[in-house]
């Protein structure tokens, strides 16, 4: 989604690519491998992580396939078209703007923090460097280092491993969903 050379063209035909693969995929894994589609078989995980794996790496195949073979020779690449979509014109003495209200002085709070990190683009280069390491270091986690090892070794839960992996699981996702909304604010 932030990869300058993406079109609009590659991103719309991935996803479309994306989702028909991963459907395919997902609904042929569940009749080849359990003979039948039901609710059960579909739900099962073999067809849901080949469902899931098909449109993700399809997709993902497809966008860079599609930006780099059609180029958009008019993408300036600087990213000032989507900037100026919240750039609002703002007239302080308008009577709409009431700065006494809570909500428009958090807004202009906001508005002015957002200007001063543009106009220093170090720090925005920084955060966006953060944002993307942060983003594939969480999905390798999430996606393949913690469900792999399980998968791999078929290992059935027991009651209380079960107990314990909710124990563990769910307080630290309570946690870093407040962290995140705490770190926004």
């Amino acid at each position: 989604m932030i990869w300058l050379k993406q079109t609009k063209y590659g991103a719309i035909s991935g996803a479309i690519v994306g989702l028909i693969a991963g459907l395919t995929a997902w609904l042929v894994e569940a009749k080849v491998y359990y003979g039948e589609l039901t609710i059960t078989t579909t739900g099962d995980n073999y067809p849901t992580l080949a469902g899931n794996i098909a449109a993700i790496m399809t997709g993902l195949i497809v966008t860079v396939s599609v930006s780099l073979i059609f180029p958009d020779k008019t993408a300036s690449g600087n990213w000032s078209t989507t900037r100026s979509i919240n750039a609002e014109n703002r007239n302080v003495g308008d009577e709409k703007h009431d700065a006494s209200l809570a909500t428009v002085a958090a807004e202009d709070q906001e508005l002015g923090e957002m200007a001063a990190l543009e106009e220093e683009p170090k720090k925005l280069k920084g955060a966006l460097k953060l944002a993307i390491g942060a983003s594939f270091a969480i999905s390798f986690v999430m996606d393949f280092l913690v469900p792999m090892p399980m998968f791999f070794s078929h290992y059935i839960f027991s009651s209380g491993f079960f107990t314990g992996w909710v124990v563990i699981v769910s307080p630290n996702s309570y946690i870093l969903s407040l962290l995140c909304v705490f770190i926004q604010s």
